[in-house]
């Protein structure tokens, strides 16, 4: 088994949804995106909800005009899909949250939306949304995963990068997935995530923000920048990446490790040391960690490990 690192660089998107020819074209930009980060020594890459979307820019106009056909068009090339970021993860040796992609699930007949967290060694596994959004429950009949399995699960993802758990946009606003993940010893939490507002992106943030806070970790946003006309589901695109920790010790007076340029396509590049979450979590001047762990909750959501080396 690898040895834990948690000293390390995160990438973190800023990531124009764009139209492309074909798919090779796609894959193309892909790799150069990955390339860039990977020649920067990130360690760990995040990429945004929805990004995937840019398949259907070369899908026929039925496709790109009806939200079920892209749900169906997109599950179908999940398989395409996972090739190109399980070969790139080994390539360039790093760990990826690529971009979330709608799934169809037959046994279910479900449609969720879901974060593949890929690792160097080619392993990967995922973790589906668990909230939706008025848009993603009203019309694009997009499910919680926990359709999936009878019941709100929050993996944490035990790496050689250290406990890491995703967040998907909407998700990081509640509390009790990332208070699950920090249960499991989660030090990471990372949020890929695609709003259509500054409103929106702030809800994100301030949730981010808040989660790093009563938990006393770090927490990564990435999002989707920019306009995309020929995408009924993601035309406007609204973001910035960010990395938080809770104001304490010799962290930062605000909580901002790194915050991007609103709007600017490009990686936010953070180093971040998980060694300092112990430090915090023992001795800082407020126990938000402890006393969050000590709390009665309901029960709603569950944490489960996977290793993923």
């Amino acid at each position: 088994m690898n040895a834990i690192s948690k000293n390390y660089k995160v990438a973190l998107a800023q990531y124009p949804i764009l139209s492309h020819v074909s798919l090779d074209s796609w894959k193309q930009t892909v790799f150069n995106w990955v390339k860039d980060a990977a020649g920067s020594d990130a360690k760990l890459l995040v990429f945004p909800e929805y990004a995937s979307i840019e398949l259907t820019s070369f899908a026929s106009a039925d496709v790109q005009k009806n939200l079920h056909a892209q749900m169906i068009y997109l599950s179908e090339m999940s398989v395409a899909f996972i090739d190109v970021f399980q070969n790139l993860a080994r390539h360039f040796s790093v760990y990826i949250v690529a971009p979330t992609i709608p799934i169809f699930n037959t046994e279910k007949n479900c449609t969720t939306n879901r974060a593949y967290f890929f690792s160097p060694s080619g392993a990967y596994s995922f973790q589906d949304k668990l909230f939706m959004t008025r848009f993603e429950d009203e019309e694009w009949a997009i499910s919680s995963g926990e359709k999936i399995v009878g019941e709100m699960v929050q993996k944490v993802f035990d790496t050689s990068l250290g406990k890491i758990s995703i967040s998907t946009c909407f998700d990081i606003e509640f509390s009790d997935p990332s208070w699950a993940a920090a249960s499991g010893g989660v030090e990471l939490i990372l949020s890929p995530s695609c709003t259509e507002t500054i409103r929106g992106s702030n809800r994100v943030h301030i949730g981010a923000r808040s989660r790093a806070l009563e938990n006393q970790c770090f927490v990564g946003v990435a999002q989707t920048i920019g306009e995309a006309p020929w995408s009924i589901a993601t035309d406007l695109n609204v973001g910035v990446a960010a990395m938080y920790l809770p104001p304490d010790l010799d962290f930062p007076e605000d909580g901002i490790v790194a915050k991007g340029a609103l709007n600017k396509a490009g990686w936010l590049t953070v180093q971040v040391d998980l060694d300092r979450i112990q430090k915090v979590r023992e001795s800082g001047a407020v126990f938000n960690y402890k006393k969050n762990q000590t709390l009665s909750r309901l029960g709603r959501v569950k944490y489960q490990i996977e290793v993923l080396r």
